[in-house]
């Protein structure tokens, strides 16, 4: 049998290449969701429908990709030890982060911060394999932004600066 950080590890890097969706759910109220297109552009779908941001999905997606698995324990062994989720700060309206692939998904659910503010406790969730606490650097913490803003594509106009010859902008005074 492999070891569990294979497994979880195998997991991730077995769906990035392949994922169609993503949703990151704040709290019950505030949620995004983006989706890729058949060409590869990245779509928010919800609150809004507009572009999004390439730069900050593919940072997502990277970090993903070279996230170093660090197990807490699994959510079994919680009871063992007489600890609940709820005591590492994962609860039904913690802030949760789903990856859709072709054939496999996985959510990762964050928690409260270790005690040294180092790490970040996430419950990860696939149905292959059995929930499990890992411990995410800090810097994790980000991704769990669900304005829409951070992960929209900001750019209005889609034109090279060196194209445009003039510009004129108006204001109106409304007093």
């Amino acid at each position: 049998e492999e070891p569990k950080e294979t497994s979880l590890s195998n997991i991730i890097t077995s769906t990035l290449p392949h994922i169609s969706k993503i949703e990151i759910l704040e709290s019950p109220s505030s949620s995004i969701v983006i989706s890729s297109d058949k060409d590869g552009s990245w779509q928010l779908l919800h609150p809004v429908r507009w572009e999004a941001d390439s730069l900050k999905v593919a940072e997502l997606i990277t970090s993903l990709a070279n996230l170093r698995i660090n197990l807490h324990c699994s959510a079994d062994e919680l009871a063992t030890r007489g600890e609940e989720l709820s005591d590492y700060g994962i609860t039904d309206g913690a802030p949760l982060l789903k990856i859709d692939g072709l054939d496999t998904h996985f959510s990762l659910q964050v928690g409260d911060t270790s005690r040294d503010k180092t790490f970040l406790f996430c419950l990860f969730k696939n149905n292959t394999i059995e929930d499990t606490i890992l411990k995410l650097p800090i810097s994790f913490l980000k991704f769990f932004d669900s304005q829409t803003i951070t992960w929209a594509n900001t750019t209005f106009f889609k034109i090279p600066l060196y194209t445009i010859d003039s510009l004129k902008l108006r204001t109106i005074n409304h007093d």
